[in-house]
């Protein structure tokens, strides 16, 4: 059986022609996909009210739920990709740099903090917060050491008396 009858045109239609429909006799629907398309339509118009509290309380399940995990598939199968993404934006919106001013900062400190000089393969963007202006490139425990010390001097000097008197001990 090659074609059908639609119920609604009453036009003798190639079978290809009509909606996939499992519940019904040959799998397809008796209504061509151009009618269903319709029916469709109207019925949504005429019923968009309940549809819109299906549609909520549905998402609201869904993002609940199933999209968090889609989110933890999709980080796993693209982070890679996403990391270098994330690297790019987070240089143009907190140092307002591009990644090829960082590429130039790593290849002239040779891949080394300005502190400590080890070398590092990633390096951090070490600021002044008060001018926003970039100093360098640092690894993460001199970044984050001269975070703790608010970047004041004085903080810094009195660290370094500190462990002078209990070095000598």
């Amino acid at each position: 059986m090659d074609t059908l009858v639609c119920r609604v045109c009453k036009e003798t239609k190639n079978i290809e022609e009509f909606v996939n429909d499992k519940r019904c006799k040959f799998g397809k629907s008796r209504l061509c996909k151009k009618c269903a398309r319709e029916y469709r339509k109207k019925w949504y118009k005429e019923n968009i009210d309940t549809e819109k509290v299906k549609r909520t309380a549905y998402m609201k399940i869904y993002n609940k739920k199933r999209r968090p995990i889609i989110n933890k598939i999709y980080y796993h199968k693209n982070k890679k990709r996403l990391l270098e993404v994330y690297k790019k934006n987070n240089l143009k919106y907190y140092h307002n740099m591009t990644e090829d001013d960082y590429n130039i900062m790593h290849d002239a400190q040779n891949g080394k903090c300005k502190i400590c000089g080890k070398k590092q393969e990633r390096l951090f963007v070490d600021h002044d917060h008060e001018t926003n202006e970039t100093r360098g490139l640092l690894c993460n425990n001199c970044n984050t050491g001269l975070g703790m010390f608010k970047d004041n001097k004085n903080n810094l000097l009195s660290a370094i008396k500190y462990l002078d008197e209990y070095m000598s001990i």
